[in-house]
């Protein structure tokens, strides 16, 4: 007999624990509540009931529940050890607010499987308010057997229905694509008499979960699911109600969602930290599984190898499952071919009248079978009907027509196959796509081997759409396909740069093609490689194993962005920031280990060594600008008009699935034709850019109604991330995929909360671009409790892992693919060229240098002396070719720009001036303004700051001594002027009280780099990993070469070591602008002196002796 329990009996245990309380060491989750229960019921005591709200276990004690009604129809049966008399299959998808004085009868139900471990049922409620047990018979009868141990319940992990694979989408289209994709290849795989709703139920059983699902349909999917498909903001949402966990499935899978690129999104950040918890608490629970823990999978669209391992474990072998079906097309023979037409519609009715004209021997990768995709209705049926009328037999296929080209052959006729075969079918994006939507049963349009898309669609999606519906066999990479683009004035900029891509990654697209693809393509000569301008990363034109870190494609990754902050310093550029010595950085995007974006944090003084906060930089600045930008989402947006969104401009962009705002630069302009309906203005505003962060280095494409013009102030704010290189290592030769281990392993020593700080010293601040070397992190040790800390080499701990290898056999001059370069801006922006850096060579025992400069913090400028000669013969050159030369013109007069100076000598001197190659550092507006650079009294006349690029010293000229130099002069021989960093000081030299030491110690220096008539000495030097240099200078015999900190022990009684400068020791204190390097040129010697013509008459009559 069924005890009928009163609501005074009734303890309700209210919800404490949130996911935000959980921690690492345990989870009271879900199951573990489950198993608890379950354990009470076993050993229970005589209490009559107890209710359970979801994701609560409070209590401890033990009970023994004489009545008990299960919420799985699959468990009736496990009620019968339970001597309980009924047992209720419930839906149970929500948590009802129930009043216990409504409900006199009411009963628990002791969850022990299913996805949202709801103890309370609602139906319960709904069904059973006065009603006795014994009248809802009919309810009763749907109950189904199950498995019943002989104890009590069994174990709920035995029962429980959890989805097995889990594919995490960037957006709900994504979602739908992936969702769609995986039902098309279930058609493929199961019979064709099975029906189209019998085969989604087939399993494996995918599921997608959309934003507008309530919790009853979120539950639903969850339940019936084998593949769950989501968004990170619905995942979330199920993960919070408990209707899955991580812990459950057997692998995980991120598509489009790589975690470097995508740090910066809080749902992703949220996602890995329930991942980390539930994982966890799997492991450390009573009643974990001995089986192998959930696996998750990072990866990008790009990396679809992944993707095929993980659908070969689920589905038959060849069938494979890209991210993007158009990305998969690279895997397959498919060759790219580009036609160009005129804006008229008739000339590209006779180009593609000329290509299906072509006899069958100029395509060797075609057969007859072709099909005319257009974009829309109307222009189908305009070139259908031209085609027509030229003598071409074309079907035009309609939307919902009966008779398709995916029909099958009609039976009795033996020609039919052929005659099929030899049609060629014009056909819309809309009717393309009803095609396989509405017509499941008809034969996949898998046949044809020449597609020519006579326009291109708005968007990519639309463009994926086309290859994956005909293009199927693309799975199979064995025959030839040739999809042929006609492209005109109309074709969208923003697709001309994805068939760039597609067709520069197919092993069978010609270089000639790619050339035609890039002009056509606007101001391609500031960015070419499209890879690297939409998402950040450049998988090469050629992928080769030998490509070393920054070696990305033959093109420049260029992008115009505004850069810069307020202050300057001794060491700082016209914008602001950096030109040499030690920072502090922090990254905020990673493209390889070599190639990332980075906020300046603080900069080192070069007087006093001391830590330099930036005012208006770092993370802490970044936090107070983002405060001010999300504040902005309470604003009503407004769309701003398509006219005002022009290239080059700064808006801001509202992301609604972060809940934030971010500013962005405008890559290209929106392409639009006067709206003339709402409809069509709605259209336009529907469409995506593409954009680049300028705070975070991330280049992405968005909603053109998602912009949000900013206020004044938010706006004029420079952008805060810079592009850095690290130079000085390479990927190991036999490891194909180096790019995706190292840039993970990369992430995980930059990246993660453990980072304290990151310090490195630039070696060159080439206009945005920054190079660094001796790289340092300074990280937490990993007990919570503990603040000390330790410092790695991120570069140092690759090539311990064998995922890097220094450069040893570096030429003098690195290469053109992966050479340093600046831009030289000759009439601001109309000629853009390069000029060379010069490095010392890592290949070498030691090298023959020249000591040109010590600065006051003992950095150094040297030369080499291999290529004295050729300086001495260009610099003649100059002296010949300037006697008259083009004086540089006043629109060339910007800072940056090269040209030629001449330097006059002592007036007392009877030598010739000397010209040398130099880079324009500061203009002075007027007379008597130096802003911060201190010009001696000879300088009242000049008005022009230069840097010597062959001998490193810096100086004021007027306008009368500057040249216009051509490109031959600027890559005839590299710039000799190399800074560098000894390698073995102290770093109490550095600090304020030895400025009297630091002084002798440059004296000597001096002294050590030229003998008793001023001629510069030849030193050796030998380069350490980092960048830094071990000096080493002739004895007093010159029969050998001692090293630097042995003569400075025995001359200064200076105590040296070989060891880095403890850059860890972080003393932040704002410190006022200082003057320029307080180093001592030679350049006045050399050109009154004619040291440099000596050398030479000197190492030649030493070589005719011999």
């Amino acid at each position: 007999m069924v005890n009928h329990i009163g609501p005074s009996t009734i303890k309700m245990a209210e919800p404490k624990l949130t996911m935000a309380n959980y921690g690492d060491h345990e989870l009271f989750g879900p199951r573990i509540e489950t198993n608890k229960l379950i354990q009470s019921l076993k050993t229970g005591n005589d209490s009559e009931c107890i209710l359970f709200p979801i994701n609560t276990f409070e209590s401890k004690e033990q009970y023994r529940l004489k009545d008990l009604i299960y919420t799985d129809k699959r468990l009736s049966q496990m009620v019968q050890g339970l001597d309980i008399e009924h047992a209720l299959p419930i839906q149970r998808y929500s948590w009802p607010k129930i009043d216990k004085s409504s409900f006199p009868n009411l009963f628990v139900s002791a969850e022990a499987t299913g996805k949202t471990y709801a103890i309370l049922m609602y139906a319960v409620a709904k069904c059973l308010a006065v009603a006795r047990i014994s009248e809802v018979e009919e309810v009763l009868n749907g109950c189904s057997a199950c498995y019943v141990t002989s104890t009590g319940p069994a174990n709920p992990d035995d029962y429980i229905s959890h989805p097995k694979y889990l594919i995490v989408c960037s957006s709900q289209d994504n979602v739908e694509l992936v969702h769609r994709t995986i039902d098309h290849m279930k058609e493929k795989i199961y019979d064709e008499r099975v029906t189209s709703s019998k085969r989604r139920s087939l399993t494996p059983i995918s599921r997608a979960l959309k934003l507008d699902h309530d919790n009853d349909k979120l539950a639903q999917r969850c339940i019936e699911a084998d593949i769950l498909i989501s968004s990170p903001q619905v995942l979330i949402k199920a993960l919070e109600l408990g209707y899955i966990n991580f812990a459950k499935f057997k692998k995980i899978f991120f598509d489009d969602l790589d975690i470097a690129l995508q740090l910066q999104n809080s749902y992703i950040r949220e996602l890995i930290k329930i991942y980390l918890i539930q994982t966890q608490a799997q492991t450390n629970s009573d009643n974990a599984s001995t089986n192998a823990s959930c696996q998750m999978h990072l990866f990008s669209r790009k990396w679809t190898d992944l993707v095929k391992q993980f659908l070969s474990s689920i589905f038959p072998q060849r069938t494979i499952l890209f991210g993007s079906v158009a990305e998969a097309a690279v895997y397959s023979n498919v060759r790219f071919e580009v036609e160009c037409c005129e804006t008229n519609k008739l000339d590209k009715i006779s180009v593609i009248s000329n290509l299906l004209k072509q006899p069958l021997s100029d395509r060797s990768t075609m057969r007859d079978k072709a099909a005319i995709v257009c974009k829309t209705d109307e222009e189908a049926e305009l070139v259908s009907s031209k085609l027509n009328n030229k003598g071409i037999k074309v079907k035009l296929i309609k939307e919902a027509e009966e008779e398709t080209f995916c029909s099958a052959p009609p039976r009795g006729r033996s020609s039919s196959r052929r005659n099929i075969n030899d049609m060629i079918f014009v056909i819309s994006d809309p009717a393309l796509e009803f095609e396989v939507e509405f017509s499941p049963r008809r034969r996949p349009l898998n046949d044809f081997m020449h597609l020519i898309h006579a326009s291109l669609p708005d968007d990519m999606l639309t463009f994926d759409q086309r290859f994956r519906l005909l293009y199927v066999n693309i799975q199979d990479g064995k025959s030839g396909m040739t999809s042929t683009v006609i492209v005109d004035a109309n074709s969208s900029f923003r697709m001309a740069r994805q068939i760039y891509d597609l067709a520069s990654r197919s092993p069978v697209t010609l270089k000639s093609t790619k050339c035609l693809l890039r002009s056509l393509i606007p101001n391609h000569g500031n960015q070419i490689c499209w890879r690297w301008a939409t998402t950040g990363l450049c998988r090469l034109e050629k992928l080769s194993r030998n490509d070393r870190f920054g070696s990305y494609c033959s093109d420049r990754h260029v992008i115009d962005r505004p850069a810069g902050t307020n202050g300057k310093s001794d060491n700082m550029n016209r914008h602001g920031w950096p030109e040499s010595g030690m920072v502090k950085i922090s990254i905020t995007h990673i493209i390889s280990p070599s190639e990332f974006y980075f906020l300046f944090e603080a900069y080192k003084t070069k007087d006093d060594g001391k830590w330099v906060k930036f005012k208006s930089s770092g993370t802490e600045y970044m936090k107070i600008v983002q405060h001010e930008l999300n504040s902005l989402r309470n604003v009503q947006i407004r769309s701003i008009p398509l006219n005002r969104i022009v290239k080059g401009m700064i808006y801001g962009v509202y992301f609604p699935q972060e809940a934030r705002v971010d500013r962005v630069l405008i890559l290209d302009e929106p392409k639009h034709e006067g709206a003339h309906s709402m409809v069509n203005k709605d259209l336009e505003y529907s469409k995506q850019i593409p954009v680049f962060k300028v705070d975070h280095g991330v280049c992405l494409d968005v909603y053109i109604k998602n912009l949000i013009e900013l206020p004044e102030a938010l706006a004029k704010i420079p952008g805060q991330c810079h592009r850095g290189f690290h130079l000085g290592y390479k990927p190991p030769d036999n490891e194909p995929n180096w790019l995706y281990k190292s840039k993970k392993h990369f992430y995980d020593i930059v990246c993660v909360n453990q980072v304290q700080q990151i310090t490195a010293w630039i070696r060159l601040n080439c206009e945005g671009c920054i190079w660094f070397e001796g790289m340092l992190v300074s990280r937490k040790l990993t007990n919570i409790d503990s603040n000390d800390t330790w410092t790695v080499d991120p570069y140092e701990e690759m090539r311990n892992l064998k995922l890097a290898e220094p450069i040893n056999t570096e030429p003098p001059v690195l290469p053109a693919s992966i050479r340093l370069e600046t831009l030289c801006r000759w009439n601001h922006a109309k000629l853009i060229e390069a000029g060379q850096y010069a490095f010392i060579r890592r290949d070498l025992t030691s090298s023959d240098i020249f000591l040109l400069i010590v600065h006051q913090n003992l950095d150094v400028i040297v030369r080499q002396s291999t290529y004295n000669k050729q300086l001495i013969e260009l610099e003649q050159q100059f002296v010949d070719e300037f006697k008259s030369g083009k004086l540089l013109p006043q629109e060339y007069l910007a800072t940056g720009v090269y040209c030629i100076a001449k330097i006059e000598g002592d007036p007392s001197s009877s030598s010739e001036p000397c010209l040398n190659r130099v880079k324009i550092l500061w203009i002075q507006a007027q007379e008597g303004e130096n802003d911060n650079i201190e010009s001696p009294n000879s300088a009242r006349e000049a008005s022009i700051f230069v840097e010597c690029l062959d001998h490193g010293d810096k100086f004021w000229v007027t306008k009368s001594k500057l040249y216009q130099a051509s490109i031959a002069h600027l890559k005839k021989l590299p710039f000799q002027a190399i800074k560098c960093k000894l390698a073995n000081l102290n770093k109490d030299l550095l600090s304020n009280d030895n400025h009297k030491v630091r002084n002798q110690l440059m004296n000597k220096l001096y002294d050590f780099a030229r003998d008793e008539t001023n001629v510069n000495l030849v030193l050796k030097c030998k380069l350490r990993e980092d960048g830094r240099i071990y000096l080493y200078v002739p004895n007093k015999d010159q029969t050998c070469y001692e090293p630097l900190y042995k003569l400075v022990r025995d001359h200064l009684q200076l105590e040296l070591h070989d060891k880095l400068d403890d850059v860890c020791q972080e003393t932040i204190k704002p410190d006022p602008d200082v003057n320029e390097s307080d180093g001592r040129s030679f350049v006045v010697d050399l050109c009154k002196l004619r040291l440099l013509r000596e050398i030479v008459v000197e190492e030649l009559n030493e070589a005719q002796s011999k």
